[in-house]
């Protein structure tokens, strides 16, 4: 089902900043909508090159929306190999 541009408000993002053993900053994005969770997590992990928030394209609704949207407690990580 789709939901109108009108009646949608995109889930809001919150950023948890991490050192990886060696000093390496990383961070960890947990994606939440109006409602908490009700399913387990899900982590979505980038490939070379690119960083978390390829899943959040600019279009009216992404895989992370649509998970938000059916109860799924949402992470996205920015590793080693992400641009930022």
């Amino acid at each position: 089902m789709r939901t109108s541009s009108a009646t949608y408000s995109r889930p809001r993002e919150e950023r948890i900043d991490f050192k990886a053993g060696d000093g390496r900053p990383l961070n960890l994005i947990r994606v939440r909508g109006a409602r908490s969770p009700v399913k387990g997590p899900i982590v979505l992990v980038h490939g070379a090159g690119v960083r978390a928030n390829i899943f959040r394209a600019p279009i009216p609704r992404t895989i992370v929306d649509t998970l938000v949207a059916d109860g799924y407690d949402v992470w996205m990580e920015n590793w080693r190999a992400s641009i930022d």
